[in-house]
């Protein structure tokens, strides 16, 4: 006779399996169903036979219902039919890093392009090309998936399965450090305008580049403050690729928001931004005017900075606190 077990050990790991190929959505009614039936039929047989089931013929009974993959199937519907939710958080990963390192790669290139004084149709052209081999990358990574998926069901089938072999459920999980791609895009984008700057002012002051030119305050700021808005996005870059890291998931936001808050402050501390051209008949207290604006919407910055960061610290406090 077998080793008594718990019957609630072997249904766990069995229904905690099955979620593993089953869409978030349909997780906890599923496995609950599945779960209070076999558990149903445990007390039954032990009620009618007047002993405890043992492990052996709980894993029996359990094996009848079938294997966890393929009670999973008939619930893959949508976007689960061409990739399952087993694979899919590794496919999001592997799509969010592919992407992630290619924008970089368009940023590294369209800023280096754009400080040579590459013309910006240029420039549009080399991130047109390298926007469609991203395109391409997409492709070719859900293809790989889909295959992998379709494999691994046919080498989970065709391999002999015995529910005492599955693997404990594993812990609640934490949230991680992921970062996100709209975050990577928004940092690269405004890395790239800023660089345009110096030989595009246009980028920066629309129509006022004909009747503004920056100071050597601004000049001497630019570089400093083009580091902080480099580390904001290599932060953002770290956080989809290191979405595992803890300590990425508690500081990212944090110190990306500090590197704004310092950039802000480094140009507000640099004095005069802007002052008029020769030919430009702009008359001092109108250049004053432009001044306080510029300053006013630089102090605007730093605070809505300050105040995000200050939020996200307090968050990143709390959610340490509280594992």
């Amino acid at each position: 006779m077998g080793t008594a077990a718990p019957p609630t050990d072997l249904i766990a790991r069995y229904t905690a399996e099955i979620a593993r190929y089953l869409p978030p959505t349909a997780r906890a009614p599923v496995t609950a169903e599945i779960g209070g039936e076999l558990r149903a039929q445990v007390q039954a047989t032990e009620a009618h036979s007047g002993r405890a089931m043992t492990e052996d013929e709980i894993a029996a009974l359990i094996r009848m219902r079938g294997h966890p993959y393929v009670l999973a199937q008939p619930y893959r519907t949508g976007r689960y039919l061409l990739i399952g939710p087993s694979v899919l958080p590794q496919y999001w990963q592997a799509l969010r890093t592919t992407l992630t390192i290619a924008f970089l790669a368009i940023v590294i290139l369209s800023g280096a392009l754009t400080v040579g004084g590459t013309p910006p149709i240029v420039v549009a052209n080399y991130v047109s090309g390298l926007l469609r081999l991203a395109f391409y990358i997409v492709i070719v990574v859900t293809i790989a998936f889909a295959v992998i998926d379709i494999v691994q069901g046919r080498l989970l089938l065709k391999r002999p399965w015995d529910p005492r072999g599955l693997a404990e459920p594993a812990a609640t999980q934490h949230a991680s450090g992921a970062g996100s791609l709209a975050d990577v895009a928004t940092s690269g984008v405004f890395l790239v305008w800023w660089l345009t700057i110096p030989h595009y002012p246009w980028a920066l002051l629309g129509p006022g580049a004909r009747y503004f030119e920056f100071t050597d305050g601004w000049r001497g700021a630019y570089g400093p403050v083009t580091t902080c808005f480099a580390v904001t996005l290599l932060m953002h870059v770290a956080g989809v690729l290191r979405p595992r890291s803890r300590w990425l998931g508690r500081w990212r936001t944090v110190l990306a928001n500090g590197a704004s808050v310092i950039g802000a402050s480094l140009l507000l501390g640099a004095g005069r931004l802007l002052v008029p051209t020769s030919d430009s008949h702009i008359n001092e207290p109108t250049a004053a005017l432009v001044d306080r604006a510029v300053r006013w919407g630089l102090i605007w910055t730093m605070i809505v900075a300050t105040v995000q960061m200050a939020r996200d610290f307090v968050r990143s406090r709390r959610r340490a606190r509280s594992r």
